[in-house]
């Protein structure tokens, strides 16, 4: 039950993190006149993200879009070899 309750945890800890992203980078970036800008700046958000606090190399995170409508679903890979 515990490893549940676990999994749950880091999820609710991912979603505070992305909402927290989305809400900051809204009031600190300037409305991009391209949505395609818009979407390049968050995949390379991500994959800086990825190098500076979990020690891969930006090559490693992969980052798959998908349009729908007027809503956007970004969805990164990070592929994570541990290091000794």
């Amino acid at each position: 039950m515990g490893f549940f309750s676990r999994k749950e945890k880091s999820r609710d800890v991912a979603v505070k993190r992305l909402n927290s992203f989305v809400r900051t980078t809204r009031g600190t970036t300037r409305t991009m006149e391209n949505k395609s800008d818009e979407i390049n700046y968050m995949v390379e958000y991500i994959k800086d993200y990825a190098y500076r606090n979990l020690n891969v190399e930006k090559n490693d995170v992969k980052v798959h879009i998908t349009k729908d409508g007027s809503s956007v679903t970004l969805v990164a890979n990070i592929f994570y070899e541990g290091r000794n």
